[in-house]
């Protein structure tokens, strides 16, 4: 690649970061933690996955790929809370 391409790219990049962040920024906390609780807990009953997944986590159970997939899906809310609570905090 030449130089030119690695500036293109690399700004590029940073374009959309900024801009996912810029996003972020403007979600309003409730929402944030309406998403999170209700993302996370989710399915209420029997028990919630991410309780289930951390017990397999500890007790050494076998993660499939769908698995995997199912945790980052429930715990996605709790990284914009932390990434908009960091952000705000720094400011």
């Amino acid at each position: 690649m030449t130089a030119i391409s690695n500036i293109c790219i690399k700004s590029y990049v940073e374009w959309t970061v900024q801009s996912i962040l810029a996003v972020i920024d403007r979600l309003p906390y409730p929402t944030l933690i309406m998403m999170t609780v209700l993302l996370g807990l989710a399915p209420f009953v029997p028990e919630p996955h991410l309780v289930e997944k951390f017990r397999w986590l500890a007790t050494g159970h076998p993660f499939r790929p769908i698995d995997v997939f199912d945790v980052f899906w429930h715990i996605w809310p709790v990284a914009l809370l932390a990434t908009k609570y960091v952000r705000s905090t720094r400011r």
